[in-house]
């Protein structure tokens, strides 16, 4: 996942997003060419990773509009879009300048999921989507994401709640030490069968067969 980002490199093979007219990008040289290419990374650790604690709510969104911007650039934070997305999410706060630091777990995960939609991405890498946030919110954040999806977007995440795939994802991939030994839908995959990849691997499909 951070590889795709373009955090770290790859031990190797290569990712690349394919455009409209078929050109191919390559995936996973810097955060800055990542964001470029419209992918939006949202880290498990939301408090020392994603958001600035000290920042408003409005600062913190408003960076997603700034976040492929050079440093020579000049621009205005688009209030009115800021407060449309806050309505959108349901972002319960005071106002926008409500600072980050003093919102749930839950509203603190939404406003990090809007500072990517306010950046336009069409591709978003989730790292443990509903972490630390209660029922509601979790709810809330499903939808957010289902929305993303109907509307076009594509979404990679990784959870360790196996129910959160199950209710979740369109496409299952099961990893074992690295390599992925197991593709499943997401509206047949049970706990049972991910559980049975995750620890027998190929040796699971033998043993289902």
């Amino acid at each position: 996942m951070r590889g795709l980002a373009g955090l770290i490199p790859f031990n190797g093979g290569a990712a690349s997003k394919i455009g409209a007219d078929g050109t191919v990008f390559p995936l996973g040289r810097s955060i800055l060419a990542t964001a470029r290419l419209g992918l939006g990374f949202i880290p498990e650790d939301r408090k020392s990773e994603g958001l600035f604690q000290t920042l408003s709510i409005e600062q913190n969104m408003a960076l997603g509009m700034l976040r492929t911007a050079s440093m020579s650039s000049v621009a205005m934070i688009d209030k009115d879009r800021i407060l449309s997305l806050m309505q959108k999410m349901q972002v319960r706060a005071r106002n926008s300048q409500q600072l980050v630091s003093q919102l749930s777990g839950g509203n603190q995960q939404k406003v990090m999921f809007g500072r990517l939609l306010s950046a336009g991405v069409d591709i978003l890498l989730v790292e443990e989507p509903t972490r630390g946030v209660d029922v509601g919110a979790k709810a809330e954040i499903y939808r957010l994401l289902r929305d993303f999806a109907d509307d076009g977007g594509a979404i990679l995440m990784t959870s360790s709640e196996l129910t959160e795939h199950i209710g979740l994802c369109d496409r299952i991939l099961v990893v074992r030490e690295g390599s992925i030994v197991a593709e499943l839908p997401g509206r047949e995959a049970t706990e049972e069968s991910i559980m049975t990849y995750a620890l027998m691997g190929d040796q699971a499909t033998v043993e289902r067969a």
